[in-house]
């Protein structure tokens, strides 16, 4: 048994000593361990001493068993201690390589970071810096650590105010993060840093350091700046360009608008800014274009044109027309669009359009005066002798017989002829228009004979006058046959289906204080001619221009928009007044009054024209064979003794050859070769008291008193009666004895 208890104690006492050898590597005290590696083979040997002895030896030396007991107890111990000092160590050995590793990526990562690391004492002094301190700040690791606190890096002007709020803050203990700060380089420089940091506390919560990293954002705050600037210049530009700008989303959604959107569509920024669609601005039946544009310009932008007209619904509910610019912005899905409110310059072009219509008709009519005064000569000098032979004829037949009524029908007709040639050359202002008392009402009765004829027989015409006879106008009888042409053709023309014509006449009391619409007539009596149809009516917006120059809502060709503008200026120029009274679909009524003069009227033509007689030479001139074959026979006819000649030069020398010869001189204004004037200075100049009487188709704007100055006594414009001209050549004839007479 004792021997057995050795034999253990021996292998526990050298695996003892195995194990105390390993723990060497383990923990690197090699003496230590090897010391007590030799102590434990020591005591195995000294064990082994007995082992001998009881096996081989003496059997006196008997061990005793209960020491051996207890020595096998502690070399179990032995072994088992050193076995449980191994995993310790291996521990150790562990968690410090660990940490080795450990603080060498921490050492890596501080250095090779793009970001200063550092570390700072509780009183802010560095006690660690990683080397990218150097990059942003030109100080070495070594120059920073134990010399430099972090404060000490601030810029001048800003140091004391972030000094305070870090110290307050690490007074704390509170972590901080992407704290902006301005740091001086070495260099000078200034330095924008973002410091992010955390507190390290031991185990009583007493402040031992703080540890963060810094980044350089100064590019980044750098391009910050120019970033807010630019937005800056942009808000800008954006609020104060000229037009209206605003930026749309894919969907049509508005995403930002400048004020002048806000001033010319009525809607706020706030009501409109990501809430309201594009196409709410524009009028429902623009809108499935205007969806199909923007739509294919998101698909294909150069399919697209970026700039055309448009017209846009304001928050009112006002249509305007706009010139819209529009292009996708480059890299997104956005569309800016630049709005320019085009409304003053389509009033000002429709302005330049009506100006032109304007020009072009004031062309139209300047031809058709000059055309008119081309043919007015012609057409007075058939007209002379129209009327003039139908009065010789008529003067060889006995009143009352058929033949002299109708031959005074043909009278009135030349005179009607007559009238027309002077309304023409009014029109064209190539003549004064002349006024004289007239009775509206047969002037009125004359157009309708005329009217009649012209219009459809569908349309009803009638009347109904209660105008004494007595009562009448002072008006150009031509100007008020043009009115009532115009007015009733006009009712004829808005009844295409037939209809009502109806015309009356009557007087009227107009009271300024009881008729306050008519306050531009002064109180007194009035005629009042009222046309009145029951055709399709005048819409509101076309009654309030119908009196507007060149305005006409006629086809091409059909009106030259200057009738009811001629017929507002001729009433005015006559003192009267014109209203107009209309109901779409109920008809139309226009109201004219004029003022009555109490007069009795001129009568049209003299039933027998009383012609007075002569015996004196007269020398007549004009270049129609036609009116010299006339005068002849008119002039023999009054006992005159007549020569007449269709050639001025020949009256010339005829008058050269004789001046004592001629009593008085007629001749025509236009010839060939020498005109009537040219031959009225030559006449003058032969003989001053010789009187001369020119006659003109054309009225020319001759003046009496340069008329007298070149031996002009009177001027007569063709066609005349044969009562007009033996009159106007007895009147000379008469004043030219009587100064002869005076000066002898």
């Amino acid at each position: 048994m004792v021997a057995y208890v050795l034999a253990c104690s021996i292998v526990l006492q050298l695996t003892a000593a195995v194990m105390a050898l390993k723990l060497i590597r383990l923990t690197g005290r090699r003496m230590a361990w090897s010391l007590i590696a030799v102590a434990l083979v020591l005591m195995s040997v000294r064990r082994a001493i007995p082992f001998y002895h009881l096996l081989f030896g003496d059997p006196a030396i008997v061990p005793d068993l209960l020491n051996e007991l207890v020595g096998l107890a502690l070399s179990l111990l032995m072994v088992l201690g050193v076995a449980g000092i191994a995993p310790l160590f291996s521990a150790i050995k562990s968690s410090e390589e660990a940490l080795r590793q450990s603080e060498e990526r921490f050492k890596q990562v501080a250095e090779n970071a793009g970001e200063w690391i550092w570390e700072v004492d509780a009183d802010g002094l560095y006690t660690y810096a990683s080397p990218a301190v150097e990059k942003m700040l030109g100080y070495k690791p070594e120059e920073i650590v134990g010399n430099i606190h972090f404060y000490d890096l601030f810029v001048p002007e800003e140091k004391e105010e972030l000094k305070k709020a870090t110290l307050e803050a690490i007074a704390q203990h509170e972590s901080f993060r992407d704290f902006v700060n301005p740091n001086l380089h070495k260099d000078g420089s200034r330095v924008i840093l973002e410091t992010s940091g955390i507190p390290v506390l031991d185990g009583c919560g007493t402040l031992i350091s703080y540890r963060g990293a810094d980044k350089n954002i100064t590019e980044r705050t750098r391009a910050e700046k120019a970033l807010r600037e630019s937005e800056n210049t942009y808000r800008t530009i954006f609020e104060n360009t000229g037009n209206v700008t605003v930026i749309i989303e894919e969907d049509t959604t508005v995403l930002l608008v400048n004020s002048r959107f806000e001033k010319l569509m009525g809607w706020s920024k706030e009501e409109v800014e990501g809430k309201m669609s594009w196409t709410q601005f524009v009028p429902p039946e623009d809108l499935d274009l205007m969806t199909a544009l923007h739509r294919l310009r998101g698909e294909v932008p150069d399919a697209v044109p970026k700039e055309y007209e448009i017209r846009l619904l304001d928050k009112s509910g006002t249509i305007k027309p706009a010139r819209l610019s529009i292009d996708m912005i480059a890299g997104t899905t956005r569309s800016v669009v630049s709005v320019t409110d085009i409304t003053a310059s389509k009033m000002a072009e429709e302005e330049r359009e009506r100006l032109q219509q304007r020009l072009q008709q004031s062309q139209k009519l300047e031809a058709i005066g000059t055309m008119a005064g081309g043919i007015a000569h012609d057409f007075n000098n058939i007209l002379t002798g129209i009327l003039g032979f139908t009065e010789l004829v008529r003067s060889e037949v006995s009143e009352g017989s058929p033949i002299h009524d109708n031959l005074t029908e043909v009278v009135l007709a030349g005179r009607r002829a007559r009238d027309l040639v002077r309304q023409i050359l009014s029109f064209s202002r190539k003549a004064e228009t002349e006024k004289s008392l007239i009775s509206l009402g047969t002037i009125v009765k004359e157009a309708l004979k005329l009217i009649r004829s012209v219009i459809p027989s569908h349309i009803t015409i009638r009347h109904n006058f209660t105008v004494s006879a007595e009562h009448s106008i002072l008006a150009d009888p031509t100007q008020m046959h043009q009115i009532v042409m115009n007015l009733c053709l006009n009712a004829a023309d808005a009844m295409p289906d037939g209809g009502v014509l109806e015309i009356s006449l009557e007087e009227v009391q107009v009271e300024t204080e009881s008729r306050p619409e008519q306050t531009q007539l002064p109180s007194g009596c009035y005629l009042k001619l009222t046309v009145r149809d029951n055709g399709a009516g005048i819409p509101p917006e076309v009654r309030e221009r119908i009196f507007e120059p060149y305005f006409t809502t006629k086809q091409v060709g059909k009106g030259t928009g200057m009738g009811l503008a001629v017929v507002h200026g001729v009433i005015k120029e006559h003192g009267g007044s014109i209203a107009v009274s209309s109901e779409p679909g109920k008809g139309t009524a226009f109201e004219i009054c004029l003022p009555i003069v109490e007069a009795t009227p001129d009568t049209e033509i003299e039933s027998t024209p009383v012609v007075v007689a002569g015996s004196e030479s007269i020398l007549f001139v004009d270049d129609e064979t036609m009116i010299t074959n006339l005068q002849r026979l008119q002039l023999g006819k009054w006992g005159y003794c007549v020569t007449a000649t269709e050639s001025s030069a020949t009256a010339l020398n005829m008058f050269r050859a004789n001046p004592q010869g001629f009593d008085l001189v007629i001749t025509d204004l236009t010839m060939p070769g020498i005109t009537g004037i040219k031959l009225a200075q030559a006449i003058h100049e032969i003989s001053p008291s010789t009187p001369i009487i020119l006659c003109t188709g054309l009225d020319e704007g001759i003046s009496r008193e340069n008329a007298r100055m070149i031996g002009i006594h009177a001027i007569l414009s063709k066609p005349t009666t044969g009562a007009e001209f033996s009159h106007t050549m007895r009147l000379v004839l008469d004043e030219a004895r009587k100064s002869s007479q005076a000066k002898s």
